[in-house]
């Protein structure tokens, strides 16, 4: 039976327009964003800043994110408790068998395109839980994510990872609408769910993002819509991408003077002479320096390197896809 709040959020992506009403049709699957049905509970979540060993994680929003490198597929959030369920990072009930990812600090949930890029093969997952925690990895998927696109357990993947801007924001303005209760016929309110989280103060010069929007007792406000918008795009459409030759980068950081990435990039060269690189990028229109160090073997020489760079002054390197 459909929980209160999967019938609640369907009410108010119903009043978002007319495609938004054939998304409905399409099934439950395509609003929830599981593979299989209708999300027992949930809310929409940024977060508070986290930490992973020495890595500290800034959630966000980010409806545009693009990037690539290694996934690992993960058994889910740990237990609370020896017959209490897994719970994600914004309170949804986990299912191995639905296609699911955690990502560290996107949004909660979103909507994204994982791609394989040593087989192409690529699905559309719900990313609804926080990690992962090991250095050097960008998404962790669910099983059922995780054998859509071929990644076996314990067997770090190269990836890119796709947020589609149009689902994830339908997805965020509908569970954000639950805080705006209006009066609606014969709509039972929808329940609310803790999500528990260990606040870490961040470091000098930053701030921690913003904390969780949580869904208030009442009912679904139904707007009037503006029309039809675009079809959306299914959880769970897979696909098929060209394959191309990669090879493994350390991103070691981004700076607005090509100076500073000069310094910087003179540190990195006591760990991989000769192959510290410092290239011009554009960011959001501006003329940016990035430094990388390529090409990098494999896994395990990244991982190496990795942690080399971040105990040189790198604290926000990562493992990339070139």
């Amino acid at each position: 039976m459909r929980s209160a709040r999967a019938w609640l959020l369907a009410l108010a992506l119903a009043g978002a327009g007319c495609a938004e009403v054939q998304f409905l049709a399409q099934g439950a699957k395509d609003i929830s964003g599981s593979a299989d049905g209708p999300v027992a509970g949930g809310q929409y979540v940024v977060g508070n800043a986290w930490r992973a060993g020495s890595v500290y994680y800034y959630p966000a929003e980010d409806f545009t994110l693009d990037q690539t490198g290694l996934a690992l597929a993960y058994d889910g959030p740990p237990k609370r408790g020896t017959f209490a369920p897994r719970v994600t990072a914004n309170g949804e009930t986990f299912d191995a068998r639905r296609l699911t990812a955690a990502h560290q600090t996107l949004q909660l949930p979103a909507i994204a395109r994982v791609t394989n890029l040593e087989t192409g093969r690529a699905v559309v997952v719900r990313i609804n839980d926080r990690g992962p925690a090991e250095p050097g990895r960008i998404i962790a998927l669910s099983p059922a994510a995780a054998s859509a696109v071929g990644i076996a357990p314990r067997q770090p993947v190269r990836v890119r990872v796709q947020v589609l801007e149009a689902e994830s924001r339908r997805l965020a303005n509908a569970l954000k609408r639950l805080d705006e209760p209006v009066q609606l016929a014969a709509a039972p309110p929808p329940g609310t769910r803790a999500v528990s989280s260990e606040m870490l103060p961040p470091p000098a010069g930053t701030r921690a993002a913003a904390s969780v929007r949580s869904a208030a007792p009442g009912v679904v406000p139904v707007s009037s819509g503006q029309g039809p918008q675009a079809p959306m795009v299914p959880v769970g459409t897979r696909s098929q991408e060209p394959v191309r030759a990669t090879q493994l980068a350390i991103q070691a950081g981004t700076f607005a003077e090509a100076r500073n990435a000069g310094n910087f990039a003179a540190r990195l060269q006591g760990i991989t002479p000769g192959r510290v690189r410092t290239e011009q990028v554009h960011v959001g229109g501006r003329p940016m320096y990035r430094v990388r160090i390529a090409p990098v073997s494999g896994t395990g020489e990244a991982d190496r390197i990795l942690a080399q760079a971040r105990a040189v002054g790198a604290p926000d390197a990562r493992i990339v896809v070139e």
